[in-house]
């Protein structure tokens, strides 16, 4: 294992104003009610032009889940088009974007049977429900109006399960796409046909459907494999799969149980097992299932939440996800994992190297919702991932192939105990430029304001100090602020010191940074406020001020 030490620095954001000097900013206010409301943004891409386009979905009075795309312009990240792509009758997830040999968007969306408005338990028209879901594959312009339309209706289970308590549908049968990329001419992916839940009349397992598509909707390929669960067991986590090109292959990287009967075997993952990579040929027949090799000292069950993974350009997989170390106190962190899929079989996936983050032994910090992990430039590697205390610190980390930390910054959120902002990041992706597209969300303590952001960073925001402070970030940060007996100046820079002075100018303790946290005892000190300094090569790196309540 290598663990590296990082680098870190701060970027002060202000809910609705800009406060330092990324590319642009696109954000919006957002509250959890029903009617004509925004509830979520997803997933984000970039066009070959250089538009930013998100993926997202809304709560309609017609429709449970009403998708949408959001164009934004890539000069300043100012709103260009807002579409909505509803069908009457029927409700989807958010949509797929992929994109053809000559750059040309297409969407990808599943529609199931339409359920209530706000809560998905039963069909509008019940006495004469829908009895198939819509795979469709939509061209876009650039104003993300649909010119052409190719759907395939995909027959789906909608019988009722009216029990005591329940609706007449509470877990109705449906349609999901998880997974596509594009392949050329073709579009690769992955979606998942569940049956109606009855717990007492048990109607099939769920089956997942490995597809090649060309960009006329027309199937090429397509296997379906049952699996172990029932009713959408497996939709659940169907936010972290990800199906990746190797070789003239493909290998679909799995969250959890259930697992794919086809590909069972005695010396295979069982069930249970936190992590599963499945290697297909270029037809989808399954040649391989090898689960996540399990780092030590930490619960097996939780060490793959909220996995994330991206293929390196060596034969490779980086993987992100949040771990729980059954220590008593409920550690829970962050990890970055490489992994390789060459070696002989052995049942699982070779861990080549991890690195951990975790602000404290009473914190639970957070990976990324969707994708917390990419390709940067130079064979490079982003990731990211929130700290606590507070959930106040979104961290952006460069690294080399080796997991030696390029460059770290964090989003602070923390700006005084009442204005404190709590960050959920969903989404990381590299630019066209190099540079870095980021997707998280925000809620101001006191007020509860919520905003989701899309934030466009430079590629040279990532390279070194003097670029970082161009860019108004900085190297260190002092946490818990405000705090009481115990200041932690957070940073990776070696070689260095951290220098305490209370506001008379009194040098108050002076300590050498040797770890990436670095604990200061300040029980004995009066409350007030404080001035850090973090100083390497012998002149100041970084300064803030510390309140001590």
């Amino acid at each position: 294992m290598i663990n590296r030490v990082i680098s870190l620095g701060v970027l002060v954001l202000l809910v609705g104003a800009k406060a330092f000097a990324q590319e642009w900013e696109y954000s919006e206010s957002y509250f959890y009610t029903t009617g004509d409301t925004v509830t979520n943004w997803d997933d984000v891409w970039q066009r070959p032009d250089g538009v930013c386009v998100v993926a997202g979905h809304k709560i309609s009075d017609e429709c449970w889940s009403l998708p949408l795309l959001l164009s934004l312009s890539p000069d300043d990240g100012s709103l260009l088009n807002r579409r909505f792509y509803y069908k009457p009758s029927f409700a989807s997830h958010w949509p797929n974007l992929v994109f053809n040999g000559q750059g040309e968007a297409y969407m990808l969306l599943d529609y199931f049977p339409d359920y209530d408005t706000c809560t998905p338990n039963y069909f509008h028209n019940f006495d004469n429900p829908p009895d198939y879901a819509i795979l469709g594959l939509y061209k876009l312009n650039d104003s993300l109006d649909i010119v052409e339309s190719h759907e395939t209706q995909i027959p789906v289970d909608t019988a009722a399960c009216p029990h005591e308590g329940l609706s007449p549908n509470e877990f109705g049968g449906q349609l999901t796409i998880i997974s596509a990329e594009s392949e050329g001419d073709y579009i690769v992916g992955a979606y998942v046909k569940s049956p109606t839940f009855d717990l007492y009349n048990p109607r099939g397992h769920d089956t997942i459907f490995f597809f090649r598509m060309d960009f006329n909707g027309n199937f090429i390929d397509k296997v379906g494999y049952e699996m172990e669960s029932e009713g959408g067991g497996m939709y659940a986590n169907w936010l972290y799969y990800q199906l990746v090109k190797r070789g003239d292959g493909f290998v679909f990287y799995y969250n959890d149980a259930p697992r794919i009967y086809h590909a069972k075997k005695d010396d295979g993952p069982k069930l249970g097992t936190p992590g599963t990579a499945l290697f297909m040929d270029s037809e989808f027949n399954i040649v391989d299932e090898k689960a996540f090799h399990q780092q030590p000292g930490i619960y097996q069950g939780d060490m793959f939440q909220q996995l994330s993974v991206v293929r390196s350009g060596h034969n490779t997989v980086y993987a992100t996800s949040q771990y729980l170390k059954p220590n008593g106190h409920g550690i829970q962190g962050i990890a970055l994992y490489e992994y390789g899929d060459d070696a002989e079989r052995t049942g699982t996936l070779p861990l080549l190297r991890y690195i951990e983050r975790s602000s404290g032994p009473s914190n639970w910090d957070k990976s990324a919702v969707v994708k917390g992990v990419d390709s940067g430039p130079d064979n490079s590697i982003y990731f990211a991932y929130v700290l606590h205390p507070y959930g106040s610190f979104l961290c952006i980390e460069r690294l080399d192939p080796e997991f030696d930390t390029i460059r770290t910054w964090i989003l602070d959120g923390n700006g005084g105990s009442s204005d404190r902002l709590n960050y959920t990041i969903r989404v990381i992706k590299t630019a066209n430029d190099n540079g870095l597209l980021v997707r998280f969300n925000s809620v101001q303590y006191g007020s509860y304001a919520r905003k989701r952001h899309v934030m466009k960073f430079p590629a040279e925001a990532f390279v070194g100090i003097e670029e970082a402070h161009a860019n108004g970030l900085k190297v260190a940060i002092a946490f818990p602020n405000p705090g009481k007996d115990v200041l932690n100046i957070f940073t990776a820079l070696r070689d260095a010191r951290v220098e305490i002075y209370d506001m008379a100018g009194r040098l108050m303790h002076r300590q050498e940074i040797t770890e990436e946290v670095t604990p200061i005892d300040a029980e004995a000190w009066p409350t007030g406020t404080y001035v850090w300094k973090v100083f390497a090569n012998n002149s100041v790196a970084e300064t803030g001020k510390w309140v001590k309540e």
